[in-house]
């Protein structure tokens, strides 16, 4: 007993001297002055911790530290690589001494991280190196796996446990070649009561200033042996360029094969739900992305929204889209309902692929408005301007129901296939109207020309030049025909069509002319020739106008097309054909009497 009484009294005694040599003569503020020659002598950066170290022993051990910085690189502009306005560590005592770490409070608050690059200079050069050495020894994949073994075995890290953590105000702001920086930023990050092998609560706020606004929390479980974090009942809720978002998901995180796997059990999205699931290998020097996602809906554009985007300025710039560069993709997306822009899809599926700046989209289907369309294209960020190609496919379309959706317009009906080819550079709004250039044909069966009536129109024609009362015109402003055929270029925003064919029971018809897609005019000319009679192809009575070409002038706008039919070419036409009927009777006359002398 008296051994056990003198070792508890020696303790005692040597954690009171030690206490009071850190309070009355130890300065920890020594080592700041030593702290700070060191990183510049490793680093060349500066290190700044603006007050003094701030300390206690009892109940636990621990550090405060306030207004710390760390420059950046030599020739690196920009601010601060980091800084932190104020650090709080504080450790358990006892544990210490039994090979435990039992942090009980890790702390930082108002963290500003600023990375930056500059060519081949970025925020990470000089890290792992002496200020001297310019060259970076390379680490072995060997010594690399040996260290995080170490580390995953060490028997201290085995027994760590940390009662809290807690971040906030933590942004992290990403540049490239004095671009405008990418923002990140951690509002609040909280771990409570961690440690290896058991699940711990985590919460966290993440916000990306007009695109990202999410709380999450989760139960966080990390397996020091198989090197693994998982996060179970993992949910999501806030909002993602402006849509609202919860998600309920399981994520895990490989640190041994550098992989991630995320799976969506329920999403929901705006007003669509779905589920799917994404994996990340970042072994490589490309991350590689994999992502399936399935929804019931989708609406990429709203009525309210088009008219919202309408009515603010017209983007001047190009769309920076570099960060494609920096990572490979595959997706595939299924959508049941899409609404893109005014346009309705069902059944959607798409497969995308990311080759460092190059998205192929590989295969694109739906149905569209009765019928099928089929896609293919590509979009090439690499370049300044981006570069984009289009192929597609329509068959079985229900054509009125599709001009009534684009355009609001009923020009046109009747059952259409197509094939577009088109291609062009720039993104913005001006850029797809003026570089856009394509290519196409089109097949419309069974429909009608909605607004006139040729055959109705040319009857009152021939009564005006007869003199004849005019028919009935309260007949249907359409014309039915069995097929309408032709190709079609689009340059600089203008619709050029000259080889138009239509078939109608009573008519022929050709046309040749442009639509403006800028100002949203119609120039066009038709040219139709009646059959035999009026009264059908199967009817008995030849007109006079047969065979006759009849002007007929399409212009106005898309929703407003105007009808004008020419009547004094009709006249002119029409006066001619009398003329050289006379002619040859006149002539088949004097035959008669020549023969007949």
């Amino acid at each position: 007993m008296k051994v056990i009484k003198w070792l508890l009294l020696g303790l005692v005694s040597a954690v009171l001297l030690l206490t009071l040599y850190l309070t009355f003569w130890f300065d920890l503020n020594d080592i700041k002055q030593q702290l700070i020659n060191k990183v510049a002598a490793q680093t060349g950066r500066t290190l700044q911790i603006q007050q003094d170290i701030g300390w206690s022993l009892y109940p636990d051990l621990a550090l405060e530290l306030k207004g710390i910085s760390l420059s950046q690189p030599e020739g690196l502009p920009g601010p601060a690589m980091l800084q932190v306005a104020e650090a709080q560590a504080a450790v358990a005592f006892w544990p210490l001494l039994d090979q435990k770490i039992q942090l009980k409070k890790l702390r930082l608050h108002q963290v500003d991280i600023f990375i930056t690059e500059q060519g081949k200079l970025n925020s990470w050069s000089g890290l792992n190196q002496s200020a001297g050495n310019t060259h970076t020894a390379p680490i072995s994949d060997t010594s690399s796996e040996k260290s995080s073994e170490q580390a995953a075995t060490n028997p201290m890290l085995q027994k760590l446990q940390l009662d809290a953590l807690e971040l906030s105000q933590v942004q992290l702001s990403l540049q490239q070649n004095g671009k405008k920086p990418q923002q990140f930023s951690l509002q609040q990050f909280s771990l409570q009561q961690f440690q290896p092998g058991k699940a711990a609560p985590v919460s966290f706020h993440l916000t990306v200033p007009d695109q990202l606004d999410v709380k999450a929390e989760a139960m966080l479980a990390w397996q020091a042996q198989s090197k693994t974090l998982q996060l179970d009942k993992f949910q999501l809720k806030g909002h993602v360029a402006a849509q609202p978002l919860q998600l309920q998901s399981v994520l895990m995180l490989d640190s041994q094969t550098q992989q991630l796997k995320w799976q969506f059990k329920e999403l929901k999205i705006a007003n669509s739900q779905g589920s799917g699931d994404l994996s990340l290998n970042y072994a490589g020097k490309i991350p590689a992305l994999n992502a399936r996602l399935t929804l019931d809906q989708w609406q990429l554009q709203s009525a309210e929204q088009t008219a919202a985007a309408n009515s603010t300025q017209t983007p001047t710039q190009q769309p920076d889209l570099s960060f494609f560069s920096q990572f490979d993709m595959q997706l595939k997306l299924e959508i049941q309902q899409l609404q893109l822009a005014r346009l309705a899809f069902s059944n959607s599926q798409l497969q995308l692929q990311n080759k460092q700046g190059l998205l192929s989209l590989k295969q694109a289907s739906a149905k569209l408005y009765q019928g099928n369309i089929n896609a293919s294209g590509f979009l090439d960020t690499r370049k300044p301007l981006a570069a984009y190609q289009l192929d597609a496919k329509l068959a079985g379309l229900d054509m009125l129901a599709l001009l009534k959706a684009a355009a609001d317009m009923d020009l046109l009906s009747g059952t259409a296939a197509m094939q577009l080819q088109a291609r062009g550079q720039g993104l913005l709004p001006d850029d797809v109207k003026t570089a856009l250039v394509a290519t196409g044909d089109f097949q419309v069966t069974d429909g009608a020309i909605n607004g006139i009536n040729i055959p109705a129109q040319i009857r009152s024609a021939r009564a005006a030049l007869k003199n004849e009362t005019a028919p009935d015109g309260n007949e249907a402003k359409k014309t039915d025909f069995s097929s309408l055929t032709g190709s079609f270029t689009l340059s600089k925003a203008v619709l050029e069509n000259h080889d138009l064919q239509l078939a109608a029971p009573l008519l022929r018809l050709s046309g040749s002319g442009n639509a403006n897609l800028s100002t949203e005019q119609l120039d066009y000319q038709l040219k139709t020739a009646l059959v035999n009679t009026l009264k059908g192809q199967g009817g008995k009575e030849k007109d006079e106008l047969a065979n006759i070409e009849i002007p007929l002038r399409i212009s106005g706008s898309f929703t407003k097309p105007k009808y004008q039919l020419d009547t004094k070419a009709l006249f002119e036409q029409h006066l001619k054909q009398k003329v050289d009927t006379q002619k040859d009777k006149l002539k088949n006359k004097l035959l008669e009497k020549l023969g007949g002398g």
